[in-house]
């Protein structure tokens, strides 16, 4: 069934599991949760997009089951989660972070309904229907 375990996408679901509530702090404080991150990733959206992609497909070629990664997939996913203190070189720690919460802010933007969307994004039940209705591709969440 759409968006049970063995359907999720695992990176796409892990990003926007951990940026939405990213995207959640940042309504209710007005800030965004790590400046540092959020200025080094907004100045690079473009490529980290296409790196994100790159990696989802890694990540999905290299899995055992559900939850479950062989090496390969596990390199993929903590170069985006997973990964306080030990970053990729020259990367911020848990950069999957804000790629989530790009994908949330564009999801709730483009709804008509944001209560309803908000909804939708604390139940995370399809990862995939969640992002083709952003409209998320690495640039347009700057519009």
């Amino acid at each position: 069934m759409p968006g049970s375990a063995s359907d999720r996408e695992l990176l796409l679901y892990v990003v926007l599991s951990e940026g939405i509530a990213d995207y959640l702090a940042t309504l209710v404080t007005g800030e965004v949760p790590t400046v540092e991150r959020d200025r080094w990733a907004r100045a690079r959206e473009a490529w980290l997009w296409s790196e994100f992609q790159k990696d989802r497909k890694i990540v999905d070629r290299n899995r055992n089951g559900p939850f479950d990664v062989n090496t390969a997939g596990g390199a993929a996913i903590r170069r985006w989660v997973w990964n306080y203190q030990s970053a990729p070189q020259g990367w911020p720690h848990e950069t999957g972070y804000w790629i989530g919460m790009r994908i949330a802010e564009a999801f709730v933007r483009r709804s008509t309904d944001r209560a309803a969307a908000i909804d939708e994004l604390l139940r995370l039940d399809d990862p995939a229907a969640i992002l083709a209705a952003s409209g998320y591709d690495g640039v347009s969440a700057r519009r």
